[in-house]
């Protein structure tokens, strides 16, 4: 379903205002060590394995107390193209 629908599914995620009581969106970019990097990671990982066993557990709830809910969790190495330019400026 990812490689088919993935950009799609991102896309209108993305759409949404997030300003509702049950929504969250939050951008950060900071400069990190290798290994806080990967700590970071690590707990991105078990956040997911956390909302996958919350959906397990609340599965047998009445469907009138569940409601749909999309996680969208990211981190890599990455540096803004604007920020990127500036410096290659800089350097020549």
């Amino acid at each position: 379903m990812k490689k088919v629908y993935g950009q799609r599914v991102m896309q209108e995620f993305l759409q949404g205002r997030f300003d509702a009581p049950l929504e969250l969106l939050r951008f950060e970019s900071r400069v990190l060590s290798t290994e806080s990097a990967m700590v970071l990671k690590r707990r991105l990982e078990r956040l997911a394995r956390d909302f996958n066993e919350f959906a397990e557990a609340d599965a047998s709830a009445p469907s009138a107390r569940r409601t749909s809910v999309a996680l969208l969790a990211a981190c890599r190495p990455w540096e803004f193209s604007v920020v990127n330019a500036l410096k290659r400026r800089r350097s020549a």
